[in-house]
């Protein structure tokens, strides 16, 4: 029940919302077919939706959320938002390919019917996502500034409202952040090197090309001093 409210509040769009919708009717008519006692009034009062905070300025302000439409390849396929491809890591890789033509509600709907280690997954989730988002990024320059800029800030989530990435979303995107930052230090570094051996190479070349010109120079003068004996 929380996944689906969590997709029907998360979406970004008319559409998403409809398809959303359409999963939360879906699962609440699965809870009456199998008897539960839970009623609609005490959605509210739930862990998830407490965590959702719908108008504190937080990461969903400043664009940073796991349903983000911004491409990700992962393996060789391409997937719409990091919430797709997360969801994709739930099934076999010859059947991840579902995963990328779909909204990302859907996704999350596909996912729950995926056959996994619940205690394994449930451990590496943080991991899992922190490598997706840093892929991402790398792959989309606007996205990655604006990680850089807002990752660190210390901003509530308020883009999910299910009972887990709320609390791990904050550290998550700082995470992430700091990878980028040690990918960037590792590039300048390495350019620093190649510009370093350009120009011990150039250096080389300048020491070549003026011995040729003394050398050169040098002749002049012989052949001179011979035509004046002449």
């Amino acid at each position: 029940m929380e996944e689906a409210l969590e997709a029907y509040d998360c979406a970004a769009s008319p559409k998403e919302r409809a398809i959303a919708a359409a999963a939360l009717a879906e699962t609440v008519r699965e809870s009456i077919d199998n008897g539960s006692s839970a009623s609609p009034g005490t959605w509210s009062h739930s862990p998830a939706m407490h965590n959702y905070h719908p108008t504190a300025k937080g990461l969903l302000d400043v664009g940073l959320t796991i349903y983000r439409s911004c491409p990700v390849t992962i393996d060789g396929i391409t997937y719409p938002t990091a919430m797709n491809a997360f969801q994709a890591m739930k099934a076999k890789t010859s059947d991840r390919i579902k995963y990328t033509s779909v909204e990302w509600p859907q996704a999350v709907q596909l996912g729950r019917t995926e056959t996994i280690d619940v205690t394994q997954w449930d451990s590496n989730r943080e991991e899992l996502m922190h490598s997706i988002l840093v892929a991402q990024a790398s792959a989309n320059p606007s996205f990655k500034k604006q990680i850089l800029k807002y990752g660190n800030k210390s901003l509530p989530d308020n883009s999910m409202s299910d009972a887990y990435w709320p609390t791990v979303l904050p550290r998550l995107w700082a995470r992430v952040r700091s990878t980028l930052k040690e990918d960037e230090e590792e590039e300048d570094e390495e350019e620093d090197g190649d510009d370093d051996e350009d120009e011990e190479n150039s250096g080389e070349k300048d020491e070549e090309d003026e011995d040729d010109d003394a050398a050169e120079a040098a002749e002049m003068v012989r052949a001179h001093k011979r035509s004046r004996r002449l």
